[in-house]
């Protein structure tokens, strides 16, 4: 199937869906395919499935046994699945805290914790997270530095 020869957007669309559609039969074949099922995770988001891309994500984490960066991919996604103005999904949270478990200097698990932290007024949480982060080497410098003034902000 070729998307390019697909000449509107509906027919790029249902061609889309088609191979999406065979993709997934494939990886409940092969389910322990973590790129596979990455790979349907981020075409359900594209195509405006949460739901199902969040499906596809846990997928990937059972077949990742314990992959940082699948874990920390499926944890953006449960946010961001979740409406702007509600709380932080507890899975989130959860899976961030597992990726400290084993990576304690994951940074961009420790900057979302400590701003999950700040948003909900937890300073003693969020302080110890910008801590962390604050003396972390392989930093940017320009989130070192907003670590730190957000340390002070915190004092």
């Amino acid at each position: 199937a070729d998307i390019d020869a697909a000449e509107t957007p509906e027919e790029r669309l249902g061609l889309i869906r088609f191979l999406t559609a065979n993709l997934e039969d494939r990886l409940r074949a092969a389910p322990n395919d973590v790129e596979g099922w990455r790979r349907l995770a981020r075409t359900y988001q594209v195509l405006g499935e949460p739901n199902r891309a969040l499906a596809a994500f846990a997928s990937a984490a059972d077949a990742g046994d314990g992959r940082v960066d699948v874990l920390f991919e499926y944890a953006q996604a449960v946010r961001d699945a979740a409406p702007d103005d509600a709380p932080w999904p507890p899975l989130a949270i959860a899976l961030l805290e597992k990726i400290l478990e084993t990576t304690p200097d994951h940074a961009d698990s420790l900057w979302l914790l400590a701003s999950y932290a700040a948003e909900t007024e937890d300073a003693r949480r969020a302080r110890a997270y910008y801590e962390r982060l604050a003396t972390l080497t392989a930093i940017d410098p320009a989130r070192r530095a907003t670590a730190e003034q957000r340390l002070r902000d915190l004092r």
